[in-house]
């Protein structure tokens, strides 16, 4: 049976984190690489990988962005402030190591009376967000600055 690997080729270049490790492992074994970018198309030639396994079609988040934009635009009726960071805290590093989040939160908390920020609770957290999927991206898409270390956040992002 084939592997296909759909965001193939796309690093942080931390091998502490284990989705990176998952990245790399799968797209040594993957039949099919479908890569969003050239730069992943490089990342997986420079790994070895054969040039014929390399498939470019886009990025798929863009693609799914798209077709969901009027379902985001009607996602409810709360009040999204002009002007608000969106922030997202999920790497351990970031949350699993006191100090650092200590100090996340003192440069958040520093900036705060000039720009609040939202913070989107995730199933990492533990805790089941009452946000739909269709809010979040809502969210988003209409934050002035962004705060994250989250590929999707980054991506999802209005140019």
């Amino acid at each position: 049976m084939p592997v296909a690997h759909v965001e193939a080729g796309l690093r942080s270049f931390d091998r502490t984190m284990p989705e990176e490790i998952n990245r790399l492992l799968t797209d040594q074994m993957a039949d099919l690489l479908f890569t969003p970018s050239e730069d992943a198309n490089q990342n997986l030639l420079r790994e070895g990988i054969p040039r014929e396994r390399i498939h470019f079609v886009g990025n798929v988040m863009i693609d799914c962005l798209i077709n969901l934009r009027p379902r985001i635009a009607e996602a409810d009726s709360e009040v999204i402030p002009l002007k608000y960071a969106l922030v997202t805290l999920h790497r351990p590093s970031n949350v699993d190591d006191f100090e650092m989040l200590r100090k996340i939160l003192n440069a958040l908390g520093e900036i705060s009376g000039d720009l609040p920020s939202s913070s989107p609770v995730t199933p990492a957290h533990g805790i089941k967000s009452p946000k739909s999927h269709s809010s979040h991206q809502k969210h988003c898409a209409f934050a002035s600055h962004r705060v994250t270390f989250n590929s999707y956040v980054y991506k999802n992002a209005p140019r």
